[in-house]
């Protein structure tokens, strides 16, 4: 998207274009734009008091930090406080105790097995395919890998393969084809 001209107006002058406005606009969308313009107003002369830092004009327009690392850390078991304050612990105790916390985190998202599964058997593609996918985005999952993801989410795919294979066992003859083409020879005939 390309950045808008930079315009500059005055207080006055957004005042003078609400005022043709509140006859041609409804009352709700005459309110709408009268508080887009309030706020715009407010935000471009907000930088402008000296009380105001960056940092406090930052969480107004971006609202404030919703996770800090101690509570990540604390819910993958890895201690409540990344920093301690103890001047006895090195920066590689530090590291240590980040490197635990990570190690505690699943390798594996819960949806991961859902979508695997999904696309498996509700979209026929094989696991090698969704194996070649997923290196072309530089994040290996192996197709063995993936059956063990599905089969630790749910017991049913177990019970499901397990009944493939007393039939694939009882069959005179087994052909496995997943590139679905027409021969053009077997269609003249």
């Amino acid at each position: 998207m390309k950045a808008p001209e930079f315009v500059t107006a005055t207080r006055e002058q957004l005042d003078e274009l609400l005022t043709p406005a509140r006859t041609s606009f409804p009352t709700k969308q005459y309110e709408l734009l009268k508080g887009v313009l309030a706020t715009f107003v407010y935000m471009m002369l907000k930088p402008q008091n000296a009380k105001t830092s960056i940092k406090r004009f930052q969480r107004l327009l971006l609202g404030g930090r919703t996770e800090h690392t101690r509570d990540v850390l604390a819910r993958a078991g890895g201690g409540s406080d990344p920093h301690p304050q103890d001047a006895a612990c090195s920066g590689a105790a530090h590291a240590e105790v980040e490197a635990a916390a990570v190690a505690a985190l699943p390798k594996v998202d819960a949806s991961c097995a859902s979508m695997i599964a999904v696309l498996r058997y509700g979209n026929g593609l094989p696991h090698f395919r969704l194996e070649g996918l997923q290196a072309s985005l530089v994040i290996p999952l192996p197709d063995a890998t993936q059956w063990d993801i599905i089969s630790k989410a749910a017991p049913a795919p177990r019970a499901v393969f397990e009944e493939l294979i007393r039939h694939a066992a009882q069959a005179p003859l087994l052909h496995s084809d997943d590139t679905p083409m027409k021969v053009l020879s077997l269609m003249k005939e």
